[in-house]
């Protein structure tokens, strides 16, 4: 009788490392949000009962990148906006904990997922996510829209390494420091641009999001670029002597190319031109 127990034991065991071993492999990739059903919100200086009714709120750009190296990036607007680091996954958990300090873990529960579709919820009913607002929320639908993400010829933008200049500053940094900084900035905003304008020829769209790039002190036109001071970008330095070192450093790049040839092959065409001056930008900080 002992012996079939632990036979049945042992073939539960199997079954169970095999159903997360495939969920594991299935949620590696680029998962786009299409969707997040509101619960609630709650003014915290007020004495008001929140309204229960649900609504489904959609934020535009938030998206999941699981890399196979078990590293992740996540845009979510409303919670921590973006952060990175390590995801784990264990019985129906994606264990989310970010490079950056400041930032808290994540983790989210999967209650449905397909090839290219993921219905998941966070193991608390309610985050901060300001000081007199709470959030509440019932779950988050994602949806892989480009399953041959890592198939791309792009660098992958959600690397880690594209992203270690997000973490804040905890001390004073050298002027070579704060030059990697915009470095790391330029890297993932070529990568971003880069990655999509493969993915819109392909899906043969003429549009590409700029908000993920909202912490890039930069604004895009369709004649070319300019530096535009920003609160986000200020956000990770130390105190402000470092921040106005950032823009000098900025400055002096835009100063490097004032003179580079743009030919008239870019004319009409916003996305190669940019792409073009910010090669040249990265080029002007070495």
């Amino acid at each position: 009788m002992k012996t079939h127990y632990f036979t049945l034991l042992l073939i539960i065991i199997v079954i169970t490392a095999c159903s997360n071993e495939k969920k594991q492999t299935q949620i590696i990739g680029k998962w786009d949000l299409e969707f997040a059903d509101l619960k609630s919100v709650l003014d915290l200086n007020s004495d008001k009962t929140p309204n229960a009714k649900n609504r489904k709120e959609v934020l535009p750009d938030n998206q999941i990148i699981l890399n196979a190296d078990s590293t992740y990036f996540l845009v979510l607007s409303k919670l921590q906006n973006i952060s990175f680091g390590k995801w784990s996954f264990n019985n129906d958990q994606i264990i989310l904990k970010p490079t950056d300090p400041s930032q808290d873990k994540l983790i989210f529960i999967i209650d449905e997922i397909g090839s290219d579709k993921m219905k998941s919820r966070l193991d608390f009913a309610e985050k901060p996510l300001s000081d007199n607002y709470l959030y509440i929320y019932n779950y988050f639908e994602y949806r892989k829209q480009d399953p041959d993400f890592f198939k791309s010829s792009f660098s992958n933008y959600g690397n880690i390494d594209k992203n270690r200049w997000r973490i804040k500053a905890s001390q004073p940094e050298s002027e070579a420091q704060i030059r990697d900084r915009v470095r790391g900035a330029l890297d993932f905003t070529l990568s971003y641009l880069k990655y999509n304008q493969e993915y819109i020829s392909g899906q043969k769209k003429n549009s590409i999001s700029l908000k993920i790039l909202r912490n890039v002190p930069l604004f895009f036109a369709s004649n070319g670029i300019q530096l535009e001071p920003n609160d986000d970008w200020a956000e990770i330095f130390y105190d402000d002597n470092d921040l106005q070192l950032s823009y000098s450093i900025w400055e002096k790049a835009f100063q490097g190319i004032k003179d580079v040839y743009i030919s008239d092959e870019y004319k009409g065409k916003p996305l190669e031109l940019n792409l073009y001056i910010l090669e040249h930008l990265r080029d002007a900080l070495n």
